[in-house]
């Protein structure tokens, strides 16, 4: 990606800030942010407000989240849409189907119309670059959502039918953006809603895919994967800070990658004795072997 793209993005994060800051216990001042990127070439990416980059397509499971989340007092999690000029006729009514698929996931989750979170349509960066944007501001110590928005890029060529060939689907685009108000990833997985690619004329992602369920299911039910939890934190050996970007992998299989706060959820892992691999560029690779009886929490220090 070129660095004016990610820097004219910056702007954009830095102004939606200041323009809609939210208004928490905490103050907006203490908030922290990760904004995705979802790019018309199929490529896509996360800043954070560290100005960390990274990419967001994960392996192993069909979901990836990043353990941040709604508190129950602000379900259900209210929206507000403004097209503007430059979006097609049926905008609002498509972005709203594609927030009611993760209402109707059979979980505690729901989406509502009206609220302070926004969507929204304009320029981005022109034709053939980005398709949305998603930021949400959050507590770190709560690990608690306090807004998000979306904003629609109006240089592209969006549809409502869902038989506009050469044009992005609306609700398709909304539904994928709209998980990523849950905190949840790009995934490698072809059929997921959060499926990182998304090609002019798709619809398949307004329906949810198993792995999509799963991961709402998993952050607002209680409910998980067959097996267990290993929540593995990741960090430099000398300063004791998180590295963020480093692949794990869970007896040879890559399960992502640590988010910023140096961290991955591992989910299914079965009862007995497994061994974890860490790397990241620039340091020496770890091992560790655990031994899982239930949930448990590991941290991995990495050297240099």
């Amino acid at each position: 990606m070129g660095s004016l793209r990610t820097f004219l993005l910056l702007v954009i994060v830095a102004v939606s800030a200041l323009l809609t800051s939210p208004s928490v216990t905490a103050g907006p001042n203490s908030l922290e942010w990760t904004t995705f990127v979802d790019l018309a070439d199929g490529s896509g990416y996360v800043i954070t407000s560290s100005a960390y980059v990274v990419s967001t397509a994960a392996g192993g499971a069909c979901y990836s989240y990043s353990g941040i989340h709604w508190a129950s007092n602000k379900i259900p999690v209210g929206y507000s849409i403004s097209t503007g000029r430059g979006a097609p006729s049926g905008a609002s009514g498509a972005i709203e189907a594609g927030f009611q698929v993760w209402s109707n996931a059979g979980t505690s989750f729901s989406f509502r119309g009206g609220g302070g979170n926004s969507v929204s349509w304009g320029n981005i960066d022109g034709p053939g670059e980005t398709l949305a944007v998603a930021t949400v501001w959050y507590d770190a110590r709560t690990e608690e959502i306090a807004r998000a928005t979306i904003r629609f890029d109006t240089s592209e060529k969006w549809a409502t039918d869902g038989r506009t060939r050469d044009a992005f689907d609306v609700q398709n685009i909304a539904a994928h953006e709209a998980g990523h108000w849950l905190m949840l990833n790009d995934v490698s997985c072809s059929e997921e809603t959060m499926y990182r690619y998304a090609a002019p004329g798709e619809t398949k992602k307004r329906t949810l895919g198993s792995g999509d369920i799963a991961g709402i299911e998993f952050i607002y039910s209680g409910q998980k994967q067959t097996g267990y939890t290993i929540t593995v934190n990741v960090i430099d050996s000398s300063t004791g800070k998180p590295v963020v970007g480093a692949y794990l992998y869970l007896d040879g299989i890559q399960k992502g990658k640590t988010d910023r706060l140096g961290k991955l959820v591992i989910t299914g892992a079965t009862r007995g004795s497994h061994m974890i691999r860490v790397t990241k560029t620039g340091y020496q690779g770890a091992t560790q072997r655990v031994s899982v009886q239930s949930d448990m929490s590991v941290m991995i220090a990495l050297q240099r």
